[in-house]
């Protein structure tokens, strides 16, 4: 019975998973031709510039503590602070290059054919150095480049919203949080003239448009189908080894492995189409 039991839900899992690999589908062809928060999109796609802009983060990474007290406005010596934009300003650069691009739809990674998970540390950063070039701008009297900084910015943000797994959801918000907040202070949108205002009133609403209300659970869905797959066939090549006692399953399942697996995932895959159908409604 236990044997028949675990086939049926099997079954039921995989069905699961092929519904949310074809709703995942879907979702990624709107991201195919997505327009950014202002003017029109350029040829080209938007991951690639990102990883590039975060990977030349990485290699930079003993400029974080300078790159905090730039942003604080803690006393630097000028040639500290010319180095670091002549570093980094290229680097936020290749990441509006990115938000700029037409196709946003993020590369699966190659083992488990789901998007891999950004770095939130420089991914941030790079919002943050956008935050003073924006600031600059609107100082500077130039209000429509300041706005432009601060969507493109956004757009990055809104981008790694509606990609991948909830990390990478959970760090878009972030990185929304600070150009929404940070970039436009009381002070700075005093700066703005009216064409500026009504262009970055215009690309909110376009973000207000586009953003998902919640967070989507599908991706994390086929990442756990995955793993699990991954780890039972491990498992299976070192069943010489020491039992895990982690994977005992309940008498709920007959003591089956393969059963409470099966369970999990329709169970995880209901949670995500529940999500899903509260937010289409």
């Amino acid at each position: 019975w236990v044997r028949y039991r675990t086939l049926a839900q099997e079954a039921d899992a995989a069905s699961e998973i092929a519904a949310i690999q074809e709703r995942v589908a879907q979702d990624s062809e709107g991201l195919r031709d997505r327009q950014p928060l202002w003017g029109e999109a350029s040829p080209g796609r938007a991951f690639e510039h990102f990883n590039k802009a975060i990977a030349g983060a990485l290699d930079h990474g003993n400029a974080h503590p300078n790159l905090v007290k730039m942003r604080l406005g803690k006393d630097l010596p000028p040639e500290t602070i010319q180095e670091l934009r002549a570093r980094w300003w290229p680097l936020v650069a290749e990441m509006r290059r990115g938000a700029r691009a037409k196709d946003a739809l993020r590369p699966l990674d190659k083992d488990s054919e789901v998007p891999s998970v950004s770095c939130l540390l420089w991914a941030r950063e790079l919002v943050n150095l956008a935050v003073i070039q924006c600031h600059e701008a609107a100082e500077a009297g130039r209000p429509k480049e300041a706005v432009e900084i601060s969507l493109d910015a956004a757009t990055f943000g809104l981008d790694l919203v509606r990609s991948g797994r909830v990390i990478d959801q959970m760090i878009g918000g972030a990185l929304l949080a600070i150009t929404t907040s940070e970039c436009w202070t009381e002070t700075h949108l005093k700066l703005l003239d009216r064409p500026s205002l009504e262009l970055l009133a215009t690309g909110l609403k376009r973000l207000d448009d586009t953003l998902p209300p919640s967070i989507r659970l599908e991706q994390e869905v086929l990442y756990t189908d995955w793993m699990l797959a991954k780890h039972r066939k491990e498992s299976d090549e070192r069943s010489h080894e020491a039992f895990d006692e982690r994977l005992l399953p309940s008498w709920k399942f007959g003591l089956s492995t393969d059963w409470m697996v099966a369970d999990t995932l329709c169970f995880y895959a209901d949670s995500a189409r529940q999500r899903r159908e509260a937010k289409d409604s």
